[in-house]
């Protein structure tokens, strides 16, 4: 666990320079200069070159996406907190879950199978115990069973608004997908 926190840590500062450097040009051709004759640098710093100029006079957009996804990130760890109130007699506080949550959810992401199923579960218990809490497994499979039980209604709702678009047997307009 710890080595993720370390991973996760330098994502964000490798985030936060990428993010310098596309919205203070200068720096960037500084950068260009720095890492000219790295072919694989120069070409991650042309792409944070075309995305400063994809960027350039959208910074309230930038800053609007910024605040949405860290709402997003917030109600994540509320949802969890949530179910740990709900299963565990004494969970941790909304404060331990807005640090917690975020990495246990980084796991998730790994390129396993089956969403990573076992490794988010033992990093949750790992993180739960280093604030001194059992059942952090326990949590993570509670709100496993909350987001499968959602995307359960959302794939419900998706089938039941697609059959009432059209008559049942006709083909929707256009050209047929590949």
């Amino acid at each position: 666990v710890r080595h993720l926190i370390v991973v996760i840590w330098s994502a964000l500062l490798a985030g936060i320079l990428g993010l310098w450097a596309v919205f203070f040009p200068p720096l960037l051709r500084t950068l260009e200069r720095t890492v000219a004759r790295r072919e694989r640098l120069r070409m991650i710093v042309g792409d944070l070159h075309s995305m400063s100029l994809a960027c350039h006079g959208r910074r309230g957009a930038i800053a609007l996406g910024l605040t949405m996804s860290t709402f997003g990130h917030a109600l994540y760890a509320l949802s969890f907190a949530a179910v740990s109130s709900a299963l565990l007699p004494h969970p941790p506080s909304l404060a331990q879950h807005l640090q917690m949550v975020p990495l246990v959810l980084f796991t998730t992401i790994l390129p396993l199978p089956f969403g990573a199923l076992g490794v988010s579960e033992q990093v949750s218990d790992e993180l739960f115990t280093m604030i001194h809490h059992p059942s952090g497994a326990l949590s993570m499979l509670g709100y496993r069973v909350v987001a499968l039980a959602a995307s359960c209604v959302s794939i419900f709702v998706y089938i039941a608004n697609a059959r009432g678009n059209r008559p049942h047997g006709v083909p929707p307009d256009g050209p047929a997908p590949l």
